[in-house]
């Protein structure tokens, strides 16, 4: 599972962000314990020998927006993850990012994942819209981020020092995917591979506050959505695009999967960990959120029960009992659960079937006899720490999250 050094202030004007229900509780909104913190991800560390360490995608630094840290704090968490694994990774949203940032980057050998959804304001709206900024201001901060990625993508011009391993998060929301937004949406995908960004993942908005619901996409333009970037995904073996290459993965290896096919509890996420402010071991917020605001700061080492029950519980009642894609996801994630309830599946599970049986469609079409792995070989292996509370550097190995570091 992957580590992620949370902060919980945030420069973004999201309104639909999963954090805006969480950030307050315990207080710990803007304040953190630096030294709580560090010696947490000291411990955390410890867990796994130096030689796994750097097996595995190395902590991230997370928030809110992680270039709030001042520089010395920032400087001191890095310096403190590589000397623990070799290399570091931050996710951001680009616009505050300086030549002291990029110095710091390239010393600490610094993956950066940027959080953006498009090249025009139209697009990137949903980054910015709790508030009246104008479209103007809008292209104005996503020309800047779009920027600042191409010069972390650019060889330093003093030491010359090759450019950063960049990559992009990419929230798929009405603004920018809808079946009339498509177009847009993938010319803005091939633009960044133009600027050297082949690495994306593709989120689909989770909305917890019923009054910003029309940012959510349904269903069926969801799955319409996943099936045009997994074609041009597949098209190109150089571009990771995820989660479209993680279920080519499933399908072909029977291999971990990113974030929200991870078979996460709300208890217990496989997708993250993350490290909060005063120190302490949460889940990823992302599903946390689902608790009516109440993030489970206190994370034990708790199992799987909400898989385990997803799979006996009929689907007419929210479950998934006799799906034969239960193995792929595990209910999806739980912050995703149908009326805001993490018990039940994920709302968005029709649009998970739609992309399941296009790409395995598309594998079969490609390799007429290739022998697809059976989801259920998968779901033995959730089965095998499910109810045990596995303990964290038994699953180190599983993939984390995967923003900002699959490149």
């Amino acid at each position: 599972m992957g580590l992620h050094l949370k902060i919980m202030d945030c420069n973004g004007l999201c309104r639909s962000c999963y954090e805006r229900r969480i950030r307050g509780v315990q207080g710990n909104e803007k304040g953190y314990d630096l030294e709580a913190m560090l010696e947490t991800l000291r411990r955390e560390a410890e867990k796994e020998t130096p030689e796994n360490r750097r097996k595995h995608s190395a902590p991230c630094v997370h928030g809110g927006e992680p270039l709030m840290f001042p520089p010395a704090d920032l400087r001191a968490i890095l310096k403190t993850t590589y000397d623990l694994y070799g290399r570091t990774g931050i996710q951001t949203n680009g616009i505050l990012l300086s030549d002291e940032h990029l110095a710091m980057f390239r010393e600490f050998k610094t993956s950066v994942g940027v959080s953006i959804d498009g090249d025009t304001a139209a697009l990137n709206r949903g980054r910015w819209n709790d508030g009246d900024l104008s479209a103007s201001r809008i292209q104005e901060l996503t020309d800047l981020t779009l920027g600042n990625m191409e010069r972390a993508r650019a060889a330093c011009p003093t030491c010359g020092a090759a450019g950063l391993n960049v990559s992009a998060i990419v929230v798929l929301r009405r603004y920018n995917a809808t079946p009339d937004r498509l177009d847009e949406l993938t010319r803005f995908l091939l633009r960044l591979e133009k600027m050297g960004i082949r690495s994306v993942r593709t989120n689909e908005v989770i909305v917890f506050e019923d009054r910003f619901k029309d940012e959510e996409l349904t269903e069926e333009e969801l799955g319409r959505a996943f099936i045009r970037l997994a074609d041009l995904c597949i098209k190109d073996a150089g571009r990771q695009w995820n989660p479209y290459r993680d279920v080519v993965k499933m399908w072909t290896e029977g291999g971990d999967a990113t974030c929200v096919f991870n078979a996460c509890d709300v208890w217990k996420s496989g997708a993250e960990t993350a490290i909060v402010g005063d120190g302490s071991i949460g889940v990823c917020l992302k599903g946390g959120a689902a608790l009516d605001g109440i993030q489970a700061l206190a994370a034990d080492a708790g199992g799987k029960e909400r898989v385990e029950a997803l799979r006996k519980i009929p689907q007419n009642l929210g479950g998934c009992q006799g799906c034969e894609f239960w193995g792929l996801c595990g209910g999806g994630c739980p912050g995703s659960g149908i009326g805001n309830n993490w018990r039940n599946r994920s709302r968005f599970c029709g649009a998970y079937k739609t992309l399941f049986q296009h790409i395995r469609f598309r594998l079969k079409g490609i390799m007429p006899g290739i022998a697809l792995k059976d989801p259920g070989e998968r779901a033995k292996r959730w089965a095998g720490t499910a109810m045990t509370g596995g303990g964290h550097g038994d699953e180190h190995g599983d993939k984390p999250h995967g923003d900002h570091t699959d490149g």
